[in-house]
């Protein structure tokens, strides 16, 4: 009788403990989740920054020199050169892009990580894992 309680609260250990991990990867799951939706916007913004730098500086390159242009510091504007203003408008391309190539670094790290989270939860389930729908 001693034998089977043994084994009865054996059982019941191994289920709490796969329990407490299954719901320790649904926090996960979560929580790398809203790390995937984060980055995703993050990208999108430096994606459109980038897109408008380059809008910008095809309009300057339009623009002649003699015209007079002032560029935008804090609350004020500075007048600045045409040469000057290109070149601080490609900085700052040159800059989203590289947030751009980092985060998309991030975001596939992420998903890689979140479809090993996903296959380690169906496992725990002792099921096998559903289909996604295109």
């Amino acid at each position: 009788m001693t034998q089977s309680g043994q084994s009865g609260s054996g059982g019941d250990f191994r289920s709490d403990q796969v329990a407490k991990e299954v719901l320790e990867l649904q926090d996960e799951l979560t929580s790398t989740k809203r790390e995937i939706n984060e980055v995703s916007q993050y990208l999108a913004r430096a994606q459109r920054e980038q897109k408008m730098s380059a809008l910008t500086v095809g309009d300057l390159e339009n623009v002649g020199d003699d015209v007079k242009m002032f560029q935008g510091v804090g609350k004020m504007f500075m007048r600045a050169t045409h040469d000057e203003i290109i070149k601080n408008v490609t900085a700052a391309s040159k800059g989203e892009e590289k947030k751009e190539v980092e985060l998309q670094k991030k975001l596939d790290y992420l998903q890689k990580k979140f479809k090993s989270q996903t296959e380690n939860y169906w496992e725990l389930r002792g099921v096998s894992q559903p289909v996604a729908a295109a």
